[in-house]
């Protein structure tokens, strides 16, 4: 156990410092399966003990990190019940405010989570005039939609956005819009280093046109679409869109 977590943990510190980070685990064909926990009669197992914290503790000072991490276990008890275990390690602020089980990470690219959701919500709401699929081409619903390749300009689907498959690189580099409709709008200048669907190629902005498909298709703001019908339904109360960060005194801070 120590050791999985110390790769998780080490995962998360060089990956950022301050970001919440899902850690993906690595296998091989030499790998040995996967058990599933074993819960005693108690139920008095714990995983975030003395022995897990110092461990920890003890990763975050070898490597000198400025912050630290937020560790939540969550476990299917034998009665079908949850099982909750949640701790902050490291410290939040420099003026040596602590990370707790309440202080708030950014998510990264698991943000692109809501982006799914909020647009299968959108293929399900049969309100919509007309109604979207996953096969819907983004041509046909975004206006400012235009890409370098003329094939994948045409035939990008919404199945394609999410799959990166439009032929497109990352390219991270280009200079912040002022708006997602002017970023979407600078598309068609970004050259392409593989055909369409020939490759996965990971690119942010194709995730960046999903979430302008709420507000087309709704005139609802995306981060007011995901609050009002992902995060509120499901009791999510202490999670929020990062424009509100600021306001927040339970959020990592240089």
């Amino acid at each position: 156990m120590l050791r999985l977590l110390e790769y998780l943990v080490l995962s998360t510190v060089f990956l950022s410092s301050w970001h919440g980070v899902v850690a993906n685990p690595i296998s091989t064909d030499q790998s040995p399966p996967q058990r599933p926990f074993q819960f005693s009669e108690s139920g008095s197992d714990m995983i975030l003990t003395d022995t897990v914290d110092a461990a920890i503790d003890s990763i975050l000072k070898d490597f000198k990190t400025p912050g630290g991490v937020g560790v939540a276990v969550v476990r299917k008890t034998p009665d079908a019940g949850w099982n909750v275990e949640a701790k902050g390690y490291g410290f939040a602020k420099l003026d040596g405010t602590k990370i707790t089980e309440e202080t708030l990470f950014g998510i990264g690219s698991n943000s692109k989570l809501f982006d799914i959701l909020a647009t299968g919500l959108l293929i399900s709401n049969k309100s919509l005039s007309p109604g979207i699929s996953w096969k819907t081409k983004i041509a046909s619903i975004v206006p400012e939609w235009q890409l370098m390749d003329p094939i994948a300009s045409a035939e990008t689907t919404i199945l394609d956005a999410m799959s990166h498959r439009t032929g497109l690189p990352r390219h991270d580099l280009i200079l912040p819009a002022e708006t997602v409709s002017d970023e979407i709008h600078r598309l068609r200048y970004l050259k392409p280093s593989t055909g369409f669907r020939e490759h996965w190629q990971y690119n942010n902005h194709m995730y960046t046109v999903l979430s302008y498909l709420p507000p087309v298709l709704t005139g609802i703001p995306f981060e007011t679409y995901v609050t009002d019908f992902i995060l509120r339904p499901l009791g999510m109360s202490s999670s929020t869109c990062a424009e509100k960060i600021p306001s927040l005194t339970e959020f990592p801070k240089s």
